[in-house]
This record gives C-alpha cells, structure tokens and sequence, in this order.
C-alpha cells in the first residue's frame, strides 16, 4: 500500500511494509499462453514497475534472488452484450505464477473493460494491475 498526502506543498509517499529484497535477476518468462507478446510485455513492465512500485532494482549480478514469471493463463471472454447482440464488455483474466528465493505465488487478476477499447491496451492494464497486486502481496508478508 502507498499512502500519499501533501505537506507545505510538497507530496510525500510511503509505503507500508517491507519487501524481502530489494535487487532481483529477472531470469525467466515463461508463457504457456497462446499468446506469444506476452514475455515483452512482462518484461518491460516488470523493468517499469519494480523499481517505482516496490523500490526493488532489476540487476544482471547473478548472486542476487532470482526472479522466474510463468504466465499459466490468459482469457478473454464476453462479459455483457447490447440490445442488439453485439458484445459491450469482455471480462480477461491473467493467471501468472512468480517465484523467487523462497516466495512462490500465483496471482490471478482479472478485469471488464469495454469493447472498444484495443486488446492490446486491455492487456497491458492487467499485466501492470498483476505485477503490482504480486508486489503488495509480497509486502504484506514481510
């Protein structure tokens, strides 16, 4: 969790609890999706988000915790139809299993969003949505 408030103007955050680390080798993707972007898009979002969100830096030094993302189950379903039987939402759902020294957890996320908006975009919303509950859950227990 990350508390925000404005002082004197200026903005101060905190985040509550710890991580159990604070550098990660990222060393495997694994997609067992038939979605094949899949292993870009966690792997530039997990260079985004780990750093900014948990305060945790993704380094190459192969002595620090390693960090292996498998993506078990990507769907996208119709959620809600309009009067006239065209589809107006779709529920996705992401199931990605993260291990990591001795931390292993799947995290299952999913999300409605409207028809008109791209998959692509309907993608890249859950992934960040699923590294960050994967981060606070982490955080909860340490």
């Amino acid at each position: 969790m990350i508390e925000t408030f404005l002082l004197n103007n200026c903005i101060y955050s905190f985040q509550k609890g710890s991580m159990p680390f604070n550098q990660l080798v990222l060393s495997e993707i694994e997609n067992k999706t038939m979605y094949g972007d899949f292993e870009e898009k966690f792997y530039y979002s997990v260079f985004n988000i780990f750093p900014s969100y948990g305060n945790i830096k993704i380094v190459k030094n192969p002595l620090k915790d390693s960090l292996n993302i498998n993506i078990k189950e990507y769907l996208r379903n119709p959620y809600e139809y309009d009067e006239n039987g065209n589809i107006k939402m779709y529920r996705y759902f992401l199931k990605v299993e993260y291990n990591t020294g001795n931390i292993d957890e799947t995290i299952n996320s999913d999300k409605i969003f409207s028809s008109e908006i791209s998959e692509d975009m309907c993608k890249d919303s859950l992934i960040i949505f699923n590294i960050k509950n994967f981060l606070d859950r982490i955080r909860k227990e340490f």
